[in-house]
């Protein structure tokens, strides 16, 4: 909500227009960065953990290791977004962590094969989508869930 004075201005068919309510968003938002809790390096050791939230406002993500935050991340929804069912937008979450974070965690040790499969395949740029009849595929291939 903070920068969304500031995102409406990317938008298109959008004039720039700065005015008073933007400014406001900015000097609010520059103020947070500024102040924001310091964010540690990663380290050589230990593994990651990620922690994703989705709304329909849009998906965030947290980078920790060893307790503390290594980076934030999050993204509005796009306006065909805003339809899906939580648990999609809840994977769209997951899954763009793992592409915005895959540099750090393809270099971490392979410890979970499944999860592994799943950065290599985003390292590959596959991608998933849905057809007409909101049937989920990765590439050419058919994704049907563990519990079907």
């Amino acid at each position: 909500r903070l920068a969304l004075p500031l995102t409406k201005l990317m938008r298109k068919g959008e004039n720039f227009v700065w005015n008073e309510e933007r400014e406001k968003s900015f000097k609010e938002l520059k103020k947070c960065l500024v102040s924001a809790p310091v964010l540690t390096l990663p380290s050589g050791s230990g593994g990651f953990q990620i922690y994703s939230n989705a709304s329909k406002k849009g998906v965030g993500c947290i980078l920790m290791q060893h307790g503390k935050v290594i980076a934030y991340a999050s993204r509005q929804l796009k306006p065909y977004d805003v339809n899906y069912p939580t648990y999609d937008l809840e994977l769209a979450a997951v899954v763009f962590a793992l592409e915005i974070w895959r540099h750090y965690l393809y270099e971490a040790q392979k410890e979970d094969s499944e999860i592994w499969t799943i950065v290599d395949n985003l390292n590959k740029q596959v991608e998933f989508h849905l057809d007409e009849d909101n049937v989920l595929w990765q590439g050419t291939r058919l994704v049907v869930p563990n519990d079907a």
